[in-house]
């Protein structure tokens, strides 16, 4: 398989730059279809939310059963991807359908400790909720992420869009986003709600890594070093429950408006978290399986059938084409991913099996790519040349660097990696940056981690 893919990239490449750049270039026709005129999108994003450690996903720690309930009533992706270990990338791709390195949003720094800048996503992209305001839906967005804000091109296409609770838990979400449904639910809506419950917190003076409230502090308590390995998942798997705890009450609200019978809800993750896996914490400086698998959740139970798994690989870029599809909504022939739908019903033909580009590139000094494909994974650091290949199939922590046992695969994947990296960066369009940040956000940011 990965042969055969590869010799067909190899075969056609000035074709498929050709087609690509063709795409890009061609005007928004659409074939009319029939459009679903009363369906919700719900978009519910935990930041920092590994797939790894929610009950749906096989933990052993009851941290998530409001989430649970929604995988038991929806379709839920075994092996879904992130295309980038940190927000602001991931997050663009799953709202553009673009790979990071064709928006090429990515990156975030300080210079000489007095520039900071915000590379921003470029209004020639179209969004989901551009998407869907265009369908007369209503939309409204609630970030909590300093990174996606009104100032970096995040609130494109929202009708209403709340930062008022940038870095806060998920208590102050809510309240904004119940206060919007007292309004609003009546009428068609796209919401997008991003708690950051789940995010490392570096505030001074905090014992430990991650900081949930003192309820769920103790919920999964255990002895040893507060900043160790043991008791900093511990405490962070009180974060999540705390998140889905909270998440349970906006779930209440929807059941009290009777919204739940006609909407789809969405549940993913931007990216995971390292607890020393690979002598790393947190998130952003590498690209192994703990920061890229995330959760993925559709629930629309009109449609779909209840409680199904999938363990075909999928990604971020998949989500706008399957939302637009579920709602009758064509997409812009600019996008990157493909909707689920057909895998989802498993009619028609049958999913076609695709690579899967993630990529971190955050620093100065920090590009590192890798390419997913048939349960393998293989990293490639463009700095220093280092390689690395995985079976996530057999070795999902990935333990066990395969890359002088297997050689030709080893190969024959860096080649697929370089030509996507090649092809897309024809057409990547170099982002605008934001000016210097406020000193109390650029110190909010640093504290976080974001920034070095």
């Amino acid at each position: 398989m990965i042969m055969a893919l590869y010799k067909l990239k190899r075969c056609f490449p000035a074709c498929i730059a050709s087609a690509l750049i063709l795409l890009l270039c061609l005007g928004c026709v659409r074939k009319p279809v029939e459009k679903n005129t009363n369906l919700n999108i719900i978009l519910i994003t935990i930041d920092a939310a590994r797939a790894d450690h929610l009950g749906a996903y096989g933990y052993k720690r009851a941290t998530s059963p409001n989430v649970d309930r929604i995988a038991k009533n929806g379709v839920l992706f075994e092996n879904c991807y992130s295309h980038a270990s940190w927000t602001l990338p991931s997050m663009i791709s799953m709202f553009t359908s673009i790979l990071p390195v064709t928006h090429g949003n990515v990156r975030a720094q300080i210079e000489s400790k007095k520039i900071i800048y915000q590379e921003v996503l470029s209004d020639d992209f179209e969004t989901l909720p551009e998407f869907m305001k265009s369908a007369g839906y209503t939309t409204a967005g609630f970030s909590t992420n300093g990174h996606l804000i009104r100032k970096e091109g995040f609130a494109q296409g929202f009708d209403y869009y709340d930062e008022e609770c940038l870095w806060e838990n998920a208590e102050c979400v809510n309240e904004k986003a119940i206060s919007w449904l007292e309004n609003n639910h009546d009428k068609k809506f796209f919401m997008w709600v991003h708690y950051i419950d789940a995010h490392a917190d570096h505030q001074p003076g905090i014992k430990g890594r991650y900081n949930p409230p003192e309820k769920y502090k103790e919920m999964f308590n255990v002895e040893g070093d507060p900043m160790g390995k043991e008791v900093s998942e511990a405490l962070y798997d009180g974060e999540i429950r705390h998140c889905d705890d909270v998440f349970g009450e906006l779930l209440k609200e929807f059941e009290k408006y009777g919204i739940l019978e006609n909407s789809v809800i969405v549940i993913t993750s931007d990216h995971g978290e390292s607890f020393m896996e690979h002598g790393k914490w947190y998130h952003a400086d590498n690209v192994y399986r703990e920061l890229i698998h995330v959760p993925f959740i559709i629930s629309y139970p009109p449609r779909f059938e209840k409680g199904k798994k999938i363990d075909t690989v999928v990604s971020h870029i998949d989500l706008l084409p399957t939302l637009l599809e579920i709602a009758g909504i064509n997409p812009a022939p600019r996008i990157e991913g493909k909707s689920l739908v057909t895998l989802i019903e498993e009619k028609g033909n049958k999913w076609e099996d695709k690579s899967v580009y993630c990529e971190t590139r955050k620093y100065e000094g920090l590009d590192i790519r890798t390419i997913i494909l048939d349960n393998y994974q293989y990293i490639l650091n463009y700095k220093d040349g280092m390689e690395e290949l995985y079976n996530m199939a057999d070795d999902p922590l990935e333990t066990k660097n395969l890359i002088n046992e297997k050689k030709i695969l080893s190969a024959e994947m860096r080649k697929i990696l370089e030509h996507e990296v090649s092809t897309k960066e024809k057409l990547a369009k170099k982002p605008l940056l934001v000016e210097e940040m406020e000193k109390e956000r650029i110190e909010k940011l640093r504290l976080l981690g974001y920034i070095k």
